[in-house]
């Protein structure tokens, strides 16, 4: 029988009618998902302009393309965890690979974004914030589709 140390002790923890730390945890980052992610994910989307992605990417110095590689690997990693959890999975992962301004992540966000369901909630958000849809390029060889 294959027996795991942490779901050894949360097994005995909650019988003994204790949370174990494991327990905590996950019901404290599934509230933090489930309330903290669409907070974030709309205070993104009306931050971003129209052109996003239609504009070339903007240089930036070291410092904010490292915190911006740390936010987009975080939201995409909160985005496959909203597969499962409450929240918005998808949308999170779409943000996490716009923040992370790769060439190759920014044509995965472009993809996405063309999907009907997906393109239809983005714009959804946006118009409550008074924007515009986002502007995506033309699809086709070399163009991002």
């Amino acid at each position: 029988m294959l027996v795991l140390p942490g779901l050894t002790s949360l097994a005995t923890s909650w019988e003994e009618g204790a949370p174990g730390p494991w327990l905590v945890t996950a019901i404290l980052f599934t509230v933090a998902v489930a309330l903290g992610g669409p907070l974030l994910l709309s205070w993104y989307l009306t931050r971003l302009p129209a052109d996003h992605f239609v504009k070339a990417p903007v240089a930036r110095a070291p410092f904010v393309r490292v915190l911006r590689g740390i936010s987009g690997a975080l939201l995409i990693v909160a985005g496959a965890a909203m597969l499962a959890l409450p929240g918005p999975g998808i949308a999170s992962i779409v943000v996490g690979l716009v923040v992370l301004e790769t060439p190759l992540l920014r044509r995965a966000a472009v993809s996405l974004l063309r999907r009907p369901r997906i393109a239809e909630a983005m714009t959804e958000r946006r118009r409550r914030a008074g924007l515009p849809p986002f502007e995506l390029p033309p699809e086709g060889p070399g163009h991002g589709g």
